[in-house]
């Protein structure tokens, strides 16, 4: 976790000088569903279009490179087209359509630093709409059914004021 976030700056870096774009980072709210909140690792303008930009650092890094690293990346898999695709049933691929949900987008980049020899793969994730239907659902359902509910019933244990002191 703290290798990762060494790496985190030095990976978009790398990004950013290599494609002549500039990123930002910036956290979002979507107005009408506020208990929803997306901290991006960056944007990108990547051909006119604004994307975003979401970085990982692993392991395998310290010890694979280029196609080694790649097939050896657990929420990774070469489609029918050969090109390299996030599983869907991964937490990071979740996390990158909350993403591009929550900042209203249709494009991101991976990038994920390999430490062996100080590069970046960048994989493209496409949005997935079938898959934010579902995903946004259940992750409403159990804001409101379990969160929050814990969240009240513990108020107290936890230092929520729920009165205010005037």
């Amino acid at each position: 976790m703290i290798f990762g976030s060494l790496k985190e700056g030095p990976t978009k870096a790398m990004y950013r000088r290599k494609n002549k774009v500039l990123m930002l980072a910036n956290v979002g709210m979507i107005p009408k569903l506020p208990w929803f909140s997306y901290s991006a690792d960056g944007f990108a303008i990547v051909d006119g279009e604004l994307v975003l930009v979401e970085v990982k650092v692993l392991k395998i890094g310290r010890k694979f490179v280029g196609l080694e690293f790649l097939e050896r990346v657990p929420f990774l898999f070469l489609n029918e087209n050969n090109e390299w695709e996030m599983r869907r049933n991964h937490e990071y691929y979740g996390q990158i359509q909350f993403g591009l949900f929550t900042f209203n987008l249709k494009k991101a980049k991976l990038l994920l630093y390999v430490h062996k020899n100080k590069t970046v793969e960048v994989v493209d994730v496409h949005i997935n709409v079938p898959f934010l239907n579902d995903y946004v659902l259940t992750l409403t359902k159990v804001y409101f059914q379990f969160f929050l509910p814990f969240l009240c019933a513990n108020a107290k244990d936890l230092g929520i004021n729920s009165e205010s002191k005037s």
